[in-house]
């Protein structure tokens, strides 16, 4: 069933979205690209509904295609820049996350997660760096302040051992 009319689209989304009916969307986000293949937010949610899911792989090239059509979709990256985290790709996440900050230089969590990036990607300054970024940003961050905290512990461990 193709959606001819936008509205009747949106309307069905909306129930099966209510429904948590996840593969439902996908087919009614697949059917919409069909008739708008240049609408980035299609691809954009086409890659919720992955995530929700579970298909990262779908999730990817969804995020991604959004972003070859709207570079510039700060929601699209942040989800994609995720993705790369849950894969434990850290280099991919940690590119990702650069690019978003070039446009937004002012979103704790962004921080946040390239502090993880680095962190897991075996880089604790640069971690470091964006957990203090984060929390200047967003000072009752408690995950940040645990970030720090943790790789305090682990800078004077290193110092005492050498």
């Amino acid at each position: 069933m193709a959606f001819a009319e936008s509205d009747s689209f949106y309307t069905q989304i909306q129930e099966v979205l209510e429904q948590k009916d996840y593969a439902q969307a996908v087919q009614f986000y697949t059917q919409q690209i069909n008739l708008e293949p240049k609408n980035p937010k299609l691809y954009y949610n086409l890659g919720l509904m992955y995530h929700f899911l579970s298909d990262d792989f779908s999730a990817i090239k969804s995020y991604q295609k959004a972003l070859e059509l709207l570079p510039n979709f700060l929601d699209a990256s942040y989800n994609l820049g995720l993705v790369f985290l849950k894969q434990k790709e850290w280099k991919q996440a940690i590119q990702i996350f650069q690019n978003y900050l070039q446009e937004d230089k002012v979103n704790p969590e962004v921080y946040f997660m390239l502090g993880i990036a680095f962190q897991e990607n075996n880089q604790p300054e640069l971690a470091f760096d964006m957990f203090q970024k984060s929390l200047m940003l967003n000072p009752h961050d408690e995950k940040s302040q645990q970030k720090l905290k943790e790789l305090n512990e682990i800078y004077i461990q290193n110092k005492l051992m050498v």
